[in-house]
């Protein structure tokens, strides 16, 4: 499993909305077809997740303010080993 996490500053000019929105393009954008989520179109819900069983984004926003973006990826189960979620 391949972990990353960070915390930056939102502000007058990067504001959630804006943030997801990135993250989405960046999404979209990728030269690696097989990561693109299909039709993934945010109507600016929060609490909210896209995708199908193999890859989702979800977006999550905590009580606190604090947003949660999470990008996953199950990847194919390879002999001898079992199924990782990225």
């Amino acid at each position: 499993m391949l972990l990353y996490s960070t915390m930056l500053d939102v502000n007058d000019t990067l504001t959630k909305e804006k943030f997801i929105q990135l993250v989405i393009k960046w999404n979209q954008e990728s030269q690696y077809e097989e990561n693109v989520i299909p039709c993934l179109v945010w109507d600016g819900q929060m609490n909210v997740s896209y995708g199908d069983d193999q890859h989702w984004l979800e977006i999550e926003e905590y009580r606190n303010g604090i947003l949660s973006l999470s990008a996953i990826k199950k990847l194919r189960k390879m002999a001898g080993s079992g199924t990782a979620i990225m």
